[in-house]
């Protein structure tokens, strides 16, 4: 039988890819987007914006903003303050990363 009760959950872990978008970086936020492989997000640089293909429809990164890869390969903008609340960059945790049961779901 299915609960039918409110209960609380916790997000689990994920590793996720990340560029900001300095506005400068033009390059490498496209080099990033379609990363030349079958997965490529739809995404262009316009100017002082980024314009990314989400399944949601089109997402506006403006500068300043992270632009993530997630799970699933799918790219989407996000503003700093969000960022910094919900990911913090991994750093010399290679041994960690690797032993990790979501880097395999990463690769």
């Amino acid at each position: 039988m299915i609960s039918v009760q409110p209960r609380r959950f916790h997000k689990k872990p994920e590793i996720v890819t990340a560029i900001r978008w300095t506005g400068e970086n033009s390059d490498a936020v496209q080099d990033f987007l379609h990363g030349g492989d079958q997965f490529s997000a739809d995404g262009w640089v316009k100017g002082r914006y980024v314009e990314i293909g989400t399944r949601k429809g089109l997402a506006i990164a403006s500068v300043g903003d992270w632009i993530i890869r997630g799970a699933q390969r799918e790219c989407y903008p996000c503003k700093p303050a969000i960022f910094t609340m919900h990911y913090e960059e991994l750093r010399n945790d290679l041994k960690r990363l690797d032993s990790s049961p979501l880097a395999e779901q990463q690769l």
